[in-house]
Parts: C-alpha cells; sequence; structure tokens
C-alpha cells in the first residue's frame, strides 16, 4: 500500500489553515428570549481554539439557569471598556436570539445597555455579525396586527444593511462556521438551504406565507394574485417567487 508523502507544500498548507483558526476571535451577545444557551454557546466554542467572551443583558441574567450563569461567570463581560476592546479585537459578533426589543434598538442606533452597546459597536466597526431570529417572530406569526408585522420586518431589512446575517438555529452552525473559515467549510451552507413551497391557491395572502424562511422560494400558479400585505412580506424576507 503506497503511502502518501508529507512534503513541504502540504504542511505550510497545514500550517496556514491551523494558523487560520487559531487565530479567530468572536464575541457573544445575549439579549434574552427563548432557546438553550448552553448548546448555542457550545457551537461557538467548537469552531474557536479560545472561549469567546460573553456579553449578556439583564433580561437574560435574570431568566437563566443560575447554574449555567456560574460556569460562564469567567468569560461575561461587565464593564464597557471591556465590551469595547472585545469587539475590536473580534472577527465575529454572535447574537444567539435576537430579541424583538434588542432588534429594534440596534436598528435604531439606540445603545443603552453593555449588550446593546456593544451590538452598537460592532456595527459601526463593520464587524459581521450572525444573530438567530427569536421563536416569537422567527417564523412570521409576529402578531396579528399586520402593520406592526411589516415594522419588524423594516427593522431586519436595516440589520441586514448594516451587515447583520439572520439565521435560523438549525442553520446557525453551518453559518458560522463559514464566516470564520470560508476557505474550509463550503459546503454546509448549500446542504440548509429551504426546500420550494408550492402553493396552489388563486389568492396569496399574508397568511400563506408566514412560515416561509428568509429568502426561501415558493411557486405559484401563473394567474395568482398576491395580496399588497404578502407582496411586501416575500420583497422584505428576500423569498424566491415562481410562477408556472
Amino acid at each position: 500500500m503506497e503511502r502518501s508523502k508529507f512534503t513541504p507544500q502540504l504542511c505550510q498548507s497545514l500550517v496556514q489553515r491551523l494558523l487560520l483558526i487559531l487565530n479567530k476571535r468572536a464575541v457573544i451577545f445575549f439579549t434574552g428570549g427563548q432557546g438553550d444557551p448552553q448548546a448555542l454557546i457550545k457551537m461557538v466554542d467548537d469552531t474557536l481554539l479560545l472561549e469567546p467572551p460573553i456579553v449578556i443583558s439583564e433580561n437574560f441574567n435574570r431568566l437563566a439557569d443560575p447554574s449555567f450563569l456560574k460556569r460562564i461567570s469567567h468569560r461575561l463581560l461587565s464593564t464597557s471598556e471591556q465590551v469595547e476592546e472585545s469587539v475590536a479585537q473580534a472577527d465575529l459578533a454572535v447574537i444567539p436570539i435576537f430579541t424583538r426589543s434588542a432588534m429594534a434598538k440596534a436598528a435604531l442606533g439606540i445603545a443603552d445597555t453593555l449588550v446593546t452597546c456593544g451590538i452598537a459597536r460592532a456595527l459601526m466597526q463593520g464587524k459581521p455579525v450572525i444573530a438567530i431570529r427569536a421563536s416569537d417572530y422567527k417564523s412570521g406569526n409576529y402578531c396579528p396586527n399586520p402593520a406592526y408585522n411589516l415594522l419588524l420586518l423594516e427593522y431586519e431589512r436595516t440589520l441586514q444593511g448594516f451587515g447583520v446575517r439572520f439565521v435560523e438555529t438549525d442553520s446557525f452552525f453551518p453559518a458560522l462556521k463559514h464566516q470564520l473559515y470560508p476557505n474550509v467549510f463550503k459546503v454546509d451552507l448549500e446542504q440548509t438551504q429551504p426546500e420550494r413551497l408550492t402553493l396552489t391557491g388563486r389568492l396569496i395572502t399574508l397568511a400563506d406565507i408566514q412560515n416561509v424562511p428568509y429568502q426561501g422560494e415558493i411557486t405559484i400558479a401563473t394567474d395568482a394574485l398576491v395580496t399588497p400585505l404578502a407582496r411586501d412580506y416575500l420583497n422584505e424576507r428576500r423569498v424566491s417567487v415562481t410562477r408556472v
């Protein structure tokens, strides 16, 4: 059996990839909301050599499991100076569960807490930001008032313009790896693309498409009518529409 040769070129390639991973830094912002923070932090830790610092909101501090807070206490940032330094050194900011209130503040440039100040600092410095949509609005079922739903979508659109990438929970890890190491991880993102949804009705309303994910795909009939609210929703979510 022929053995592959460990050439200098191969060695250099491996070292370059190793240094790429060792040099990456991130900072995590917990704004509150529901979810499994321990699992989300593990996803970030698994892609880095060093444990990234964490900034938490008062709401998260109040709702989180005390034992979990104790385990991450050595990583928590407690002053604005610490947050500014960590953001300045970071290659990426991560926001597991971007709550509606935090999203609104970030979109409007409001920085009144350590978390919102840190997020604002990351956006102003042009740092890449990956955020998971909160469970109360990620499916599109924001509230019964369509006008309020459009307001939330506008906040999301504004933040996307600032450089925030919104993902669902199951796409978080692939997106994180791809953002940190684009030359190493390329395939995972392709495997997380949503399936195309086919709608057979002749009238497409907001209620019909509220479960279509961001940058999803739908197929509708050639003569189907799309209501103005549904059209606005599709545009805001950058949904691809095919008529057949």
